[in-house]
């Protein structure tokens, strides 16, 4: 019997045990959090390009607010200073050791270079990964004629717009000269690109190129464009490289002054890194924070669960006209012929601007003392009236043949004439503010004056009666 029982109650605890073991292990799986999205960026250009920067600066603020944790990967493939089969080559096996050790949730590719090697080593790389890309200025739907699980955002033509706001505003300008990189001119695609986006203008387009192994390094510029005045408009579609293939700034002053003195003709440009050196007029210009976000928000939905594939590639995204105050006074353009919601900088700051708040303040002191002068001087107005009116009331009541006299509610004399104050046989100081009882010998007379005062008081309408009032001297 003992031995039953035994067995019974040990059947009843591994019962229990493995019923709080069950419970334990799904309550940790249900309390473990779910894992972080890998997500991959492979940039075209080196980390130091502005529009490099203004992409990825875009991606990471919108992607630090997904719901679940993202572990984000940014790759360089730096193709402005290595655009050569060997470079991709490399590129191709240091991505391959990579991806060996990671999976993707979904890859985010920038710009037209980096598209082409996606397109060309993805299935050996990161085969069935769904991609997003963005900055892509040379694309059709051909491109992606044999991939699937792909969207993106198109840069569209990011010189058309520019060149055509710069013939209106200098309309007096005969020829279009286009400065770029030399590697650029060896491109036929992006030269074919580059005239169809002029042949609109009806004006003869110039092409001129900057060498990064030219003598003259960065005052090449200073040479293309010097003599140059309004029969020309120049359009930068380029940045300088030199010979190390680094991308430069125009850091030295004095070629910045002599490009302003030498070059009388309009510079524009649809790079905005172009802005800082003050000699170029405007553009309309792409960030590249728009295309980064565009292309993140995108990458967003497939992590939630939704195919890339239909997902429909957004087409060119809207731009945004920039340009320089100091530039528009020197061509005598005024802020009125720019595009709606232009954009200017180094624009001189007005008295209101600078002192917003101030002024705003000072207006509405200034509108509340115009207020409580108004109403003191209607106050006055209104009293002057009044002393007036009472003037002649007095005037009235002064000069009447009969005794007139007012009483308060107390039944106090208030006013009284010259021929009341006679009735009384008393002066205006022994009569004003006393009463019936208090100035008439009489006192019933006086009692009954204050009874026939407050009949009147109660029914508020006039009533005629006679009072027999008795002097002071009886």
């Amino acid at each position: 019997m003992w031995g039953s029982k035994i067995n019974n109650i040990l059947s009843a605890y591994c019962l229990a045990t493995t019923t709080v073991i069950c419970l334990l292990i799904s309550g940790t799986a249900q309390a473990q959090p779910e894992r972080g999205r890998n997500v991959l960026v492979i940039n075209s250009y080196h980390p130091t390009y502005i529009w490099t920067k203004w992409v990825v600066d875009a991606i990471e603020s919108v992607l630090e607010q997904y719901k679940h944790g993202i572990l984000l990967d940014i790759e360089y493939m730096d193709t402005k200073h290595f655009n050569d089969p060997e470079h991709y080559e490399n590129l191709y096996m240091l991505y391959k050791h990579k991806a060996a050790s990671k999976n993707y949730d979904v890859i985010i590719i920038c710009n037209d270079n980096g598209l082409r090697f996606f397109l060309q080593y993805r299935d050996r790389l990161y085969p069935n990964v769904p991609a997003v890309f963005c900055g892509v200025q040379d694309f059709s739907e051909s491109m992606l004629k044999q991939y699937d699980n792909m969207t993106g955002v198109i840069e569209g033509d990011e010189y058309k717009r520019t060149v055509e706001v710069a013939v209106k505003l200098h309309p007096e300008a005969k020829q279009i000269v286009c400065v770029c990189n030399e590697d650029d001119l060896l491109d036929e695609n992006w030269v074919a690109l580059l005239k169809d986006s002029f042949k609109s203008f009806n004006r003869p387009i110039k092409l001129v190129s900057l060498s990064p192994y030219h003598p003259g390094g960065k005052g090449q510029l200073l040479e293309k464009v010097k003599g140059l005045g309004a029969e020309s408009i120049v359009f930068l579609a380029c940045s300088f490289i030199d010979p190390k293939g680094h991308v430069h700034s125009f850091e030295d002053d004095t070629d910045i002054i002599r490009i302003r003195q030498q070059c009388t003709a309009p510079i524009y440009s649809s790079a905005r890194e172009w802005l800082q050196f003050g000699f170029v007029v405007g553009g309309d210009m792409d960030t590249g924070f728009y295309q980064g976000k565009t292309a993140a928000e995108l990458a967003m939905r497939i992590l939630d669960g939704q195919k890339a594939d239909d997902i429909a590639i957004v087409p060119t995204m809207p731009r945004h006209y920039v340009f320089d105050y100091i530039q528009l006074r020197r061509f005598g353009i005024s802020l009125s012929d720019l595009p709606a919601e232009s954009v200017v900088i180094n624009e001189p700051e007005s008295f209101y601007y600078k002192y917003k708040a101030r002024f705003l303040m000072t207006i509405i002191i200034i509108i509340a003392l115009v207020v409580v002068v108004v109403i003191l001087t209607i106050n006055n107005i209104r009293r002057k009236l009044i002393e007036s009116r009472l003037k002649q009331y007095q005037f009235m009541v002064e000069s009447a043949s009969d005794a007139i006299f007012f009483k308060d509610l107390d039944s106090r004399y208030i006013v009284a004439n010259n021929k009341a104050l006679e009735a009384f046989g008393l002066s205006s100081k022994q009569v004003i503010g006393k009463s019936d009882d208090e100035i008439m010998p009489d006192k019933n007379e006086a009692k009954k004056n204050i009874e026939d005062d407050r009949l009147i008081f109660e029914t508020n309408k006039p009533t005629e009666t006679t009072k027999q009032m008795t002097d002071a001297n009886g």
